[in-house]
């Protein structure tokens, strides 16, 4: 063990070392204390003494968690800039307190005394991995002070501590200041959605009608049975098991709920593709279907960019009579109604025939392009900033990997 850890120290920039985690921080384990002690935190919370109240990842949020619970009287407590831990399933959860927290046998709190607390954060978050690997095998997926005590750390000295949080810091500035961005885009795609599928293009009308069922529309839409403007079908392939290899392998692109879930209005990937046999026992859909989910996650759409075929947990909607993504950002809509199709049931799952009548409204061809346009440019700003941000946070990964490992932390401060 000497020899190894000589190795290890002998291949570190000057000034780093390896140590264990109790060698610069506290890990104390959280305890749940008595129920009578804890009681949801809300607007009629008349606690005077105590503290906002963790028991586990639950209520672990990006960065800091939002307490939902009240301990009167916590037997053990996280302070202001410790790392929070999730020591049982999923191991490996991190979040930072970001003021005094009563916490659960759920989670650890962290508490770095001799190391940089921001460096601390970010070699912790670094390492959950490790953890994760610990509490494999294990039958509650749970680890316990002892491998938290022993994790290893590489500590460079204190000032270079600081320059690595310091880059790492901004880079989760930037992934911060994305995601607010997309957030408040997001809410202007959806109050734009409501507007433009109720009102109209702005400019266009000055009268109105009241739809049973679907509100206030401008008068000269038309109001429709869906199946009028689309043909709806089920996805065929129904064969079980689904995962028979004879069936796959092919070129089909065959998409299943979690490929429409996944999207954002757009279908760009699939999980499965069949090949010529598959597709004997299955159902071909052109480009452009609607694609709805009907069974478990009900009502979730995507329009699709190629054909696909899908298994009968997905309705294809194609359009005969009206533009096909106009017919998916209304449907996206409508996300209640179709859960209202589902009965009360332990396997629910829409009726063809209760969703086939469903009344939609119908502009004219030309508004139904320029509402599409407006709602696309909103929509293409979103897909822009995912795609900054899923580039951005696989920067922070390389650049943590990097930087925390030594090989370039040294010449940072330097």
């Amino acid at each position: 063990m000497n020899t190894e850890r000589k190795i290890v120290d002998a291949e570190l920039p000057e000034g780093w070392r390896m140590v264990r985690l109790d060698a610069v921080a506290e890990a104390i384990m959280g305890q749940s204390p008595p129920g009578s002690t804890v009681i949801e935190l809300d607007d009629d919370s008349d606690a005077t003494t105590g503290l906002p109240f963790i028991q586990g990842n639950a209520e672990f949020g990006r960065m800091f968690p939002t307490p939902s619970k009240w301990c009167v009287k916590p037997l053990k407590v996280a302070e202001t800039d410790d790392v929070l831990f999730s020591v049982r399933a999923p191991v490996g959860d991190v979040n930072r307190a970001d003021r005094s927290l009563g916490i659960g046998r759920g989670v650890a709190a962290i508490r770095f005394t001799g190391a940089e607390p921001d460096f601390g954060w970010h070699a912790i978050t670094h390492s959950r991995n490790r953890f994760e690997r610990l509490a494999q095998g294990s039958t509650f997926e749970a680890i316990g002070g002892p491998e938290i005590r022993a994790l290893p750390i590489l500590l460079p000295p204190l000032p270079e501590q600081r320059a690595i949080a310091d880059v790492l810091d901004s880079i989760d500035e930037a992934i911060e200041r994305t995601e607010a961005v997309i957030a408040a885009t997001e809410t202007l795609r959806d109050s734009l959605l409501h507007e433009l599928l109720t009102r109209g293009v702005p400019g266009c009308h000055t009268e109105w009608k009241d739809v049973p069922g679907i509100g206030t529309i401008p008068a000269d839409w038309e109001v429709v049975r869906l199946d009028r403007v689309a043909t709806v079908e089920r996805g065929k392939f129904a064969h079980r098991p689904r995962n028979e290899p004879r069936f796959y392998g092919g070129d089909i692109p065959f998409i299943q709920t979690s490929d429409v879930v996944r999207s954002v209005g757009v279908v760009r990937s699939h999980s499965q593709t069949l090949n010529q046999l598959g597709l004997s026992i299955s159902r071909l859909f052109p480009a452009g279907t609607v694609v709805i989910t009907i069974a478990a996650n009900i009502g979730e759409t995507a329009i699709t960019g190629y054909p696909v075929a899908f298994p009968d947990s997905l309705v294809g909607i194609t359009p005969t009579d009206i533009d096909g993504r106009f017919l998916e950002y209304y449907l996206r809509t409508q996300k209640a109604t179709l859960e209202r199709f589902a009965p009360e049931s332990a396997q629910k799952n829409i009726n063809l025939e209760d969703l086939r009548p469903m009344l939609v409204p119908v502009p004219s061809l030309d508004e139904q392009t320029m509402i599409v346009e407006n709602l696309d440019a909103v929509q293409n700003d979103i897909d822009s900033q995912q795609v900054l941000l899923a580039d951005t946070q696989t920067f922070k990964v390389s650049a943590a990997q990097e930087l925390l490992s030594g090989r370039e932390a040294a010449w940072k401060v330097r």
